[in-house]
């Protein structure tokens, strides 16, 4: 399983346990998709320090108009 998709099954498990404990009652929703291959190396590469920092470049988004 990918990393992120673990995290929100997690936080999911949080909620659910939290709202045991005080009795809430929530409806909690999370998406778990894509296939993790790529996230894997690159989770692989932030725990050893050597992720790089990179920023996309910007560019502007002509507004369309119907």
């Amino acid at each position: 399983m990918a990393p992120k998709a673990a995290h929100s099954i997690r936080c999911v498990i949080d909620e659910a346990i939290k709202c045991k404990q005080t009795g809430e009652k929530k409806v909690t929703a999370f998406n778990a998709s894509g296939h993790g291959l790529l996230d894997l190396s690159a989770y692989e590469s932030y725990l050893a320090g050597e992720l790089a920092n990179y920023e996309p470049q910007k560019i502007e988004v002509p507004k369309i108009i119907p």
